[in-house]
């Protein structure tokens, strides 16, 4: 983006200039910039101020400098609005994996640059104020939680006050209290006729002679019931949390139908739909017995490719392109399994709760038992900055998909961060909602 220097000339005249040198100097992407500058004491305030815009320009952080800067001045206090709060900020806009990435990274950031800890709390709850971005709020939550825990290099010479943890706390607690909460009952009736209920019971997950990361095959017991949403999350349910997403959908599939699953969402936009929805993300265990509904075979409606057809959106380059001919489709088209589920087989695959790790079946070889009343991601899962993006576990198949990655034992996996055209996500819950249903819904 262009630089805007009037803009850098009066955030430049609130900042000390040591302590410009200092922050620039903790920046990665400032390293090569300093070195090009010239030495502070030997230019004229403006010479060198002009030389700090130009350099950023030419290498393209300048959104960089300016959150920098912002962050380095006096306490915004309560006068700063939200949407000052995110134009100051400078977040590159978008849905794309990059975009998301780089605006997580940016947030991250937030509670080492600014200036002290108290001024990163009001930044980052004005930002989640500003926006409806379920990614952006996952990481602002991260990010106030690091706070909490003590886990920021601070520049304030007290550290961590006990006050600002409790604001911090306050804040990371009540990251979606800004949300619509007539959309959000507006939501929940729209998901109220689609839970269905999966019973306690146990079945063998994995298979015998699938690929390594899927053996063995072992099996896992629920401990009582769970009801999980018969159809993947829709465009109109998901655009009920964040009416922004509407730009994520892709113009290759216009005409658009609001019944088509949702896509381009990461797993932490998912997370955070599913908690403002009251519910969750499955983890895969409760995903595969969901999907298979008592069934040992390859699909739940069958071993061969044409009983996969019958059910599913997927591709097939046997068949001319298969069921989905290459675009995602509306929601419940195709025939439920046993227990009411739609779409479990392709149209998109769906998130999971779970870290994907490659031993995960290894390590409980000998069987599982699970209370899905205990299974939900706890507020102490908050990343630490600058950990790995881990990849998360994605079950079900896509439009796009062979009927072989479709199979009701098929773990794809993926960075966290992925947002793409044939991932979404299905719900799970363990209160019953169905009991709350009105009559005659």
């Amino acid at each position: 983006m262009p630089i805007r220097l009037a803009e850098l000339e009066r955030l430049l005249a609130r900042v000390a200039p040591t302590a410009l040198m200092e922050a620039l100097a903790t920046e990665p992407w400032a390293a090569a910039l300093m070195k090009e500058l010239p030495p502070q004491d030997g230019a004229p305030p403006e010479a060198w101020r002009l030389a700090l815009a130009r350099g950023a320009e030419e290498r393209g952080v300048e959104a960089e400098l300016l959150r920098l800067l912002a962050l380095l001045g006096p306490a915004p206090g309560a006068e700063v609005t939200p949407l000052a709060a995110r134009h100051a900020l400078h977040l590159a806009p978008g849905w794309r994996t990059q975009d998301l990435e780089a605006r997580q990274r940016a947030i991250e950031a937030i509670p080492e640059q600014a200036h002290d800890p108290a001024a990163a709390v009001t930044w980052l709850a004005r930002l989640a104020e500003s926006t409806t971005n379920g990614h952006d709020l996952y990481w602002v939550r991260a990010a106030l939680r690091r706070i909490v825990r003590g886990e920021i290099t601070t520049r304030a010479p007290q550290g961590v006050t006990d006050p600002v943890r409790r604001a911090a706390k306050t804040a990371a607690d009540g990251v979606l209290g800004h949300l619509d909460p007539a959309r959000r009952a507006a939501l929940r009736a729209l998901l109220r006729p689609w839970w269905r209920e999966i019973p306690a019971g146990s079945f063998v997950m994995g298979e015998a002679r699938g690929a390594a990361h899927a053996q063995p095959a072992h099996r896992v017991s629920f401990t009582s019931r769970f009801f999980v949403l018969g159809v993947p999350v829709t465009w109109a349910m998901f655009l009920l949390f964040d009416p922004e997403h509407e730009a994520a959908r892709d113009d290759q599939y216009e005409p658009w139908e609001d019944d088509e699953p949702v896509y381009n969402l990461s797993w932490s936009a998912a997370v955070m739909f599913a908690e403002w929805a009251g519910a969750r993300l499955p983890v895969e265990a409760e995903w595969e017995y969901a999907c298979r509904a008592g069934t040992t075979t390859r699909f739940w409606s069958g071993d061969t490719d044409d009983d996969l057809a019958r059910v599913a959106w997927t591709d097939d380059t046997r068949r001319g392109g298969g069921t989905a001919r290459r675009r995602p489709h509306p929601v419940a088209r195709r025939p439920a399994n046993a227990w009411g589920l739609h779409d479990v087989h392709g149209l998109v695959w769906e998130w999971c709760a779970d870290v994907y790790t490659p031993d995960a079946y290894a390590r409980r070889a000998a069987g599982v038992t699970l209370d899905p009343t205990q299974t939900s991601l706890a507020p102490s899962d908050s990343p630490r900055r600058g950990a790995p993006v881990e990849p998360h576990v994605l079950r079900g198949g896509a439009w796009d998909s062979l009927p072989d990655d479709a199979r009701s034992a098929r773990r794809g996996w993926i960075s966290s961060s992925y947002a793409g055209l044939h991932v979404g996500v299905r719900l799970v819950t363990t209160d019953d909602p169905v009991a709350t249903r009105p009559e005659g819904a």
